[in-house]
């Protein structure tokens, strides 16, 4: 895509919505399927971390390449803040499962600081 057709994409459509798998939907659309379960996958691992891996449905590529409208993200652990992101449902399973067995392998860990605090115990 040319410079100046991406720009002009960008100030119509900036993220453009996508549906489960990938074909572009309108935003009404969007924010129904929004408002449904968007997890594509959720293991919670304990101190190792919580792996949450979720449609997005708009383009976190902005535009570049096919859009990415799955993400994976871990909350806690040593991976804390780790992420992938994948344009299908298929790249987003196999994604999360990549995230689970890699925290799984993962030696050590630091507490599940959530809001600011470390759980008790």
């Amino acid at each position: 895509m040319e410079k100046d057709d991406y720009l002009a994409k960008w100030h119509r459509d900036p993220m453009g919505y996508y549906g489960w798998q990938g074909q572009p939907i309108g935003r009404d659309e969007w924010v129904e399927l929004w408002l449904r379960d968007r997890h594509v996958g959720l293991a919670d691992l304990g101190r190792r971390g919580l792996v949450s891996t979720v449609w997005l449905g708009h383009d976190m590529g902005m535009g570049w390449g096919p859009p990415i409208i799955f993400e994976t993200m871990i909350f806690g652990g040593l991976l804390d803040g780790e992420q992938g992101r994948y344009s299908t449902l298929t790249q987003a399973r196999r994604g999360h499962r990549g995230w689970v067995r890699l925290l799984r392998s993962v030696r050590g860990s630091r507490p599940l600081i959530h809001n600011g605090r470390k759980p008790r115990g």
